[in-house]
This record gives structure tokens, C-alpha cells and sequence, in this order.
């Protein structure tokens, strides 16, 4: 069976399906399998950059804690080493210097100044070869290396650090495409289930129009009773027989609506008010209109997630 729409608009139904002909027919299938396989690969990336990693990250995050790409102590440990080789450096090339020269140096050297070693590389520079073999070039560009070596440290545990303070922030924005595309997916499948499970207007509107009918066909009966029709013990308010009848069929077609669309607290209610509308023994029919209108005013407030 055709869904409702299509069904009630039959001259759109068979130009969607003239259209969905003529493109099947035009259209190399070599090329929609490219382009399925292509889409499914950017889904398949798509997935794994926006859902599985940052998730994996946030419950990293919460239950192991961040791993570094370093430990601090080896950065320690570096710098340790490095000012260690400075300080003997300093004393090999400054042995027969003043002792405040030397005592000077020797101070740069332990706040890990690298003054003394560039001096000597410029210096002796002049000489490679010489100077590799028999002088201080060598330690010079090995002291130099060891710099290099833990300043990059130094550079990878500060960008640890930076992570360790915003990757849970980081993972959590990564989320939010995904979230944004569920979202927007599970809108489009509520609108299209709307659509093709009910009237063009959609459920909430078919109840907000079935209590206005039974609003307006009690308010109608609290006016004064016909003629030649008399209380009886069953009843508050009069009513006609066919008028009732309706009235019955519509509060059965409300709570039927009601109860497959709504859900919650406004579904109980739902339920609970349409047994009210149908107690004429107890309530009168302004009571009835005004348990009916109470309902649709709730029914004003709804958002979209009191119902599918």
C-alpha cells in the first residue's frame, strides 16, 4: 500500500515514480557502485574520526587517565645529564684561567648557560679537523646535541601537558558533528515516519482536532435540553442519542491515537481524561468540555520529546 501522502496526492506519486524510472534507466551502474563504495568509505572516516576515537579518548580520559608521550623524569634525567657535562667542560677549558673566571663560568654553566661551549665551537671552528683530533670541537658539538635533545623534550612534554588540560574538552568537541548528524537523522526519520503513518498534518494535530470535537460537542450539550427529552438516572446533562454516539466514537479514536503516538506523563493523562469524557453518570457535560479543554492546553506545550 501507498503511504498516505502519496496516496491523497496520486499525480505526485506517479511523477516520483516516472522520475525514479527515467534516472534508473539513464544512469551507469558502474558509476552508482563507485559512488556507493566511495560514500561508504567517507561514512566508514567519517565514523571512526567523529564517534570511535573521541569516545575511546573520553573513556580513556575517565577511567585510565592521560597517558604522556614522555615521562618527566626522563626529561629530568636529561637535563641532569647535560649540566653535568657542562660543568666538567667548563672546567677542562677554563683549568688555567682565574678561579672568579672560572668560578663564573662555572656558575653560568649549573643554570645550564651554553655560553662556554658556543665560544669554543666558534673558536675552534677556524681548525675542524685539527681541532676535532686534538681539541674541544667534538665536546662542543656534543654539548650542543644533548641541548638539542632535551629541548625537544622539554617541547614534547609541554604539548603533553597542554593535552593532559583540554584533550577530555578536545574529544568532546570532536563529538559534535556526530551528535549534530544523529540529531538531524532522528528528526528526519520521526518527519518521515509522521508522514507516512498519519494525515498530512501530523498526530499531534489529529488529537488537537479530535479534542476540539468533543470540546465542541459538550459545549453544544450544556445548552438547554431538547424538547420531549427527558434526564435519566444515567445522566447529569442531556444529549442526543446519535450526538452521543459520535461523541463515544471519537473519545475511543482519541485514546487509540493517543495511546500509540504520546508516551510519558502526557499519555497517562491522555488516558485518564478520555475515561472522564465518557462519565456521564458522574460528570456533567461542562465538566466534560472543561476536562476536554484543559487537555488541549497541554496539548500546546508539547515539545518533541513527548512523543515519536
Amino acid at each position: 500500500l501507498l503511504p498516505v501522502i502519496l496516496r491523497r496526492r496520486w499525480i505526485l506519486s506517479m511523477a516520483f515514480i516516472a522520475l525514479a524510472v527515467y534516472l534508473t534507466a539513464r544512469i551507469d551502474r558502474s558509476i552508482v557502485i563507485s559512488q556507493m563504495q566511495k560514500g561508504l568509505g567517507d561514512g566508514a572516516r567519517f565514523w571512526s574520526t567523529h564517534v570511535t576515537e573521541p569516545f575511546t579518548g573520553i573513556a580513556q580520559e575517565l577511567f585510565h587517565g592521560f597517558e604522556s608521550s614522555i615521562d618527566p623524569k626522563q626529561v629530568e634525567a636529561t637535563r641532569e645529564s647535560l649540566l653535568r657535562s657542562l660543568k666538567e667542560f667548563v672546567e677542562d677549558v677554563h683549568r688555567n684561567s682565574a678561579a672568579e673566571v672560572r668560578d663564573a663560568k662555572l656558575q653560568q654553566a649549573a643554570h645550564g648557560s651554553m655560553d662556554v661551549a658556543s665560544e669554543v665551537f666558534e673558536d675552534q671552528i677556524r681548525a675542524p679537523v685539527h681541532n676535532i683530533l686534538r681539541g674541544e670541537l667534538l665536546r662542543a658539538l656534543l654539548l650542543q646535541m644533548s641541548q638539542l635533545k632535551l629541548l625537544m623534550q622539554e617541547e614534547v612534554l609541554t604539548v603533553d601537558r597542554i593535552l593532559k588540560r583540554n584533550d577530555l574538552s578536545l574529544q568532546l568537541m570532536a563529538t559534535v558533528p556526530a551528535v549534530v548528524l544523529v540529531l538531524c537523522l532522528a528528526m528526519l526519520l520521526r518527519q518521515l515516519w509522521r508522514i507516512l503513518r498519519t494525515s498530512s498534518r501530523g498526530p499531534i494535530e489529529d488529537i488537537r482536532a479530535e479534542l476540539i470535537w468533543i470540546e465542541s460537542a459538550l459545549s453544544r450539550a450544556a445548552g438547554t435540553p431538547p424538547t420531549g427529552v427527558a434526564l435519566t438516572q444515567h445522566e447529569v446533562s442531556p444529549m442526543d442519542l446519535a450526538e452521543a454516539g459520535k461523541l463515544v466514537f471519537r473519545v475511543q479514536r482519541l485514546r487509540t491515537k493517543g495511546a500509540h503516538w504520546l508516551r510519558g506523563w502526557l499519555r497517562a493523562d491522555l488516558l485518564h481524561d478520555a475515561e472522564e469524557l465518557l462519565d456521564s453518570g458522574r460528570l456533567g457535560v461542562e465538566q466534560r468540555a472543561r476536562v476536554a479543554n484543559s487537555l488541549l492546553r497541554r496539548l500546546e506545550k508539547i515539545n518533541m520529546f513527548s512523543h515519536w
